[in-house]
């Protein structure tokens, strides 16, 4: 979210409205169901959008570059952070007040750049000569093409002292985090890796090593938050059998 999005503000209704219309064009209201769901998650998603700052120009051409790299392979884009996951992400890096945020899984680097620049929206107040050591972002992509193009983005968006862009695995950034008796605490952690690491990735953040072994050095500072993408999975998370 940008500073602006951040005051309370008077939005006129009529997009609500119009969003409520072009809705029940998709959506058979005289049965009253949706089968899909794809009307109603279009229909909110506009409507989101329409009550949310629009996608800088930065991060629109990363989308479009990235979306046409990967043209030949839709499970990959799919990686891809949407518009409003990433003004999310902005807007939680910012009222968190977070100093150091690791991201795990970076591809292009569309999620690392929205954290960055919510934490570039606190440092405005401070001095212009330690903003970017004041608070950043490590964040790690073991594929080079994707990793390349994240870092081509990085630069031009003046965030290459504020992003720590790695060429490493999740756990292996834990893990040199955690061999570091100097690492600060975390304040902000984003995880979207492997998605069926996620549960150990939060054991070694929190120091537990799993069953039989030593308690490690846990990495996150006192009332962290860890945000979790695809935690819902396409609301698979509502079917047992596959639980």
């Amino acid at each position: 979210m940008s500073r602006g999005a951040q005051r309370s503000t008077y939005r006129d209704p009529s997009p609500a409205v119009a969003i409520e219309h072009a809705y029940n064009r998709k959506v058979d209201t005289s049965a009253g169901t949706d089968p899909s769901g794809a009307g109603l998650m279009e229909a909110l998603t506009q409507y989101c959008e329409s009550y949310s700052d629009p996608e800088p120009p930065l991060l629109s051409r990363l989308r479009d570059e990235t979306l046409a790299h990967y043209a030949s392979a839709p499970g990959a884009a799919r990686m891809l952070c949407d518009p409003l996951q990433g003004r999310l992400l902005a807007m939680l890096a910012s009222i968190t007040g977070a100093k150091l945020v690791l991201e795990l899984g970076a591809f292009t680097g569309y999620s690392a750049i929205c954290l960055a620049q919510g934490l570039d929206h606190l440092q405005d107040a401070g001095a212009a000569t330690d903003r970017q050591a004041a608070r950043k972002v490590i964040t790690c992509e073991p594929d080079a093409v994707a990793r390349g193009i994240a870092e081509r983005y990085i630069v031009e968006g003046g965030l290459h002292g504020a992003i720590d862009l790695r060429n490493a695995s999740a756990m292996s950034v834990i893990d040199s985090l955690r061999a570091d008796p100097a690492q600060p605490l975390l304040d902000l952690v984003f995880l979207d890796a492997d998605k069926k690491q996620y549960a150990s990735y939060i054991q070694a953040l929190m120091g537990d090593l799993g069953e039989g072994e030593a308690r490690g050095r846990a990495l996150l500072k006192e009332g962290a938050l860890i945000v979790v993408d695809n935690t819902l999975w396409k609301g698979l998370v509502l079917d047992c059998s596959v639980r």
